[in-house]
């Protein structure tokens, strides 16, 4: 299946966050019944890692680069992914 064989190129302990994330897009984007039983499919899955967040410094040279872009489409997305 796509989304397994995805879920393979991601460390185990960040599944929880990425199959929630793959679960919303295709059950609300695509209007799919969604194909995983997560307990059937993924066994017991480790707890998410925390990870620090970026510091303001970070985020602004962040910001700053894409205000650059020229594409407001690539700029958008770009802000969603920061």
């Amino acid at each position: 299946m796509l989304v397994l064989e995805h879920l393979e190129h991601i460390p185990r302990p960040s599944w929880r966050c990425y199959i929630a994330m793959l679960k919303a897009v295709w059950s609300f984007g695509l209007n799919l019944p969604w194909p995983i039983d997560a307990r059937r499919d993924l066994g017991k899955l480790p707890r998410t890692r925390r990870r620090e967040s970026p510091s303001d410094a970070v985020m602004t040279a962040w910001k700053e680069a894409i205000s650059h872009e020229p594409d407001l489409r690539l700029q958008l997305e770009w802000l969603l992914v920061a």
